[in-house]
C-alpha cells in the first residue's frame, strides 16, 4: 500500500522546516517533510563548514553547472539557511507579515546576536566609518548565530520537533512531481515512490518549486528576480592581511535602494564591497533545464547599479578605507553577479492564500511566491511567510494572529 500522510511538504529549506515543525504541533496530524539533501541530525553531528558562520560553505550544493553565478543553492536539510551570511534583514513594506516576522525571529534567533564595534573586522570597521561620515548607520545584526554556530532553520525549527511520532523527515529523497485525482492534489512521487497526502505544500525554493510544478503539468517559472549585484574589488595593504582568520563579513550598509556589503578574505588577502540593487526591474525565467536570470536586461538596472558602484567608490576615498586597500575599477558587466535571493517564479501560479490556482489542496510556500522581491535578504521574510501559511492551516489555532491572508500579501 502507498505511504500516506495528512500533509506532505516537498522541500526542506527554511520554509519547509517552518511548515513541518508548526503543522506537526497538532499531534493528530501526520506530516512528512521531503528533502533532497542529507539530514545530519543534532547540531553536534553537522559538518564544520556548515556550522561556521565566518564563511560561505562551498559544499552541499546542487548542480554547479546550472547557474553561472555563485553562491549556488544548498542541498541539505535547512536549505540556504545552512549557507547564508546569517544576517537577518527586514523590508518594512511587508507590513502584513510583521506579526509572523516576530514569531520567526524569536525562533531562528531566540538570543539575537549583534557584533560589537570591537568585534568586527578592520575592513568592515573602515567601510562603516566611511558610511557613518556620509550619514548612514551600518547594520551589525541581528544574526542567526548562536554560540558561534550558524543556527539554521533545521536547528531552530526541526530539532525540537524530531521526537514527534507524527513527523517524518525523509532526507536524500527527491521530489519528482505532484500527483492528482482530477483537480485535487493527493500526493507526490518521491524517489520513484508515490506518497499520498490530503494536502501537498511545495517548498523547494525559487528554482526547485517551479520545476516540481512544471514536471506536474502546471505552468510556472516566470517572473524570476534576484538582487543583481556588482563588486568593487580592492587590492589590500599589509595593514589588512593577517595570519589569524577573521569573519568574512560584519554587517552591511543600507540605503533605500541598495545594500553594500564589505567582504574580506579571511586572511585579508583580498576584499571587496558588494553593491546589491534591492528592487531590480529585470525579469528572468526558470525552466526544467535552465535558469535565465536576464540580469540588466532592463536598462534601469544598469543605471542604478552604476550609481551604486559610484557610491562605493566614494566610500573607498575615505582615509580609513584607503589605509586597507585601493579599488580596482572593472566595468559593471565584468563585476555583475547576484546576491542569491531568487524570488518570484511561482508568484503567477498561486493566489494570495498561496494555493495553486485551479487545484485543490496544493500550496506553494517559499521565496518563489513573492511577486516583487523584498528590499531585504529573503531569509527572514520567507520564514515569516511560512509561519503565516502554517497558521492559516491551523483551524483551531489560538495564536492571536489573524489566519486570513491579506490581498497582495505576496508582494
Amino acid at each position: 500500500m502507498p505511504v500516506r500522510h495528512d500533509v506532505l511538504v516537498l522541500g526542506g529549506g527554511p520554509a519547509g522546516c517552518v511548515l513541518a515543525s508548526r503543522l506537526s504541533e497538532d499531534e493528530e496530524r501526520t506530516v512528512c517533510l521531503v528533502e533532497a539533501g542529507p539530514d545530519y541530525g543534532s547540531p553536534d553531528a553537522w559538518p564544520a563548514e556548515l556550522l561556521d558562520p565566518g564563511g560561505i560553505p562551498e559544499t552541499h550544493q546542487w548542480d554547479p553547472d546550472e547557474c553561472p553565478f555563485t553562491p549556488l543553492r544548498a542541498k541539505v536539510l535547512g536549505g540556504c539557511s545552512t549557507h547564508n551570511a546569517c544576517i537577518l534583514v527586514w523590508d518594512d513594506e511587508l507590513s502584513e507579515l510583521e506579526p509572523f516576522r516576530d514569531r520567526a525571529l524569536a525562533t531562528i534567533a531566540p538570543e539575537p546576536f549583534f557584533y560589537r564595534d570591537e568585534e568586527v573586522t578592520p575592513w568592515f570597521a573602515a567601510v562603516a566609518a566611511a558610511a557613518r561620515d556620509g550619514g548612514l548607520e551600518p547594520a551589525m545584526g541581528p544574526w542567526n548565530i548562536r554560540e558561534g554556530v550558524r543556527w539554521n532553520a533545521a536547528f531552530a525549527y526541526l530539532e525540537p520537533a524530531r521526537e514527534r511520532e507524527n513527523l517524518t523527515i525523509r532526507a536524500d529523497a527527491y521530489a519528482e512531481r505532484v500527483v492528482f485525482d482530477g483537480d485535487r492534489a493527493n500526493g507526490a512521487v518521491v524517489s520513484g515512490q508515490t506518497v499520498e497526502a490530503d494536502a501537498v505544500i511545495v517548498s523547494a525554493g525559487a528554482f526547485g518549486s517551479p520545476r516540481i510544478l512544471l514536471r506536474s503539468g502546471i505552468d510556472a517559472g516566470s517572473n524570476l528576480q534576484d538582487h543583481v549585484s556588482a563588486k568593487l574589488v580592492f587590492e589590500t595593504t599589509d595593514a589588512l592581511r593577517t595570519e589569524t582568520p577573521m569573519p568574512f563579513a560584519g554587517g552591511l550598509v543600507k540605503t533605500p535602494d541598495l545594500h553594500l556589503l564589505p567582504i574580506v578574505h579571511r586572511h585579508g588577502t583580498s576584499a571587496h564591497i558588494t553593491v546589491a540593487l534591492l528592487r531590480p526591474e529585470s525579469r528572468g525565467r526558470v525552466t526544467l533545464d535552465s535558469i535565465e536570470h536576464r540580469l540588466l536586461s532592463d536598462e534601469r538596472d544598469r543605471l542604478a547599479l552604476d550609481e551604486g558602484l559610484e557610491f562605493a567608490r566614494h566610500l573607498a576615498e575615505h582615509d580609513a578605507v584607503q589605509a586597507l586597500g585601493r579599488p580596482i575599477a572593472p566595468s559593471t558587466d565584468d563585476a555583475v553577479g547576484i546576491y542569491f535571493h531568487p524570488v518570484g517564479t511561482c508568484s503567477e501560479t498561486v493566489d494570495d492564500a498561496l494555493r495553486v490556482r485551479g487545484v485543490e489542496n496544493l500550496y506553494v510556500c517559499d521565496a518563489s511566491v513573492f511577486a516583487t522581491i523584498p528590499r531585504a535578504n529573503t531569509h527572514l521574510p520567507t520564514l515569516a511567510l511560512a509561519e503565516r501559511l502554517a497558521d492559516s492551516l491551523q483551524p483551531n489555532a489560538n495564536s492571536g494572529v489573524s489566519r486570513t491572508p491579506e490581498p497582495g500579501s505576496r508582494a
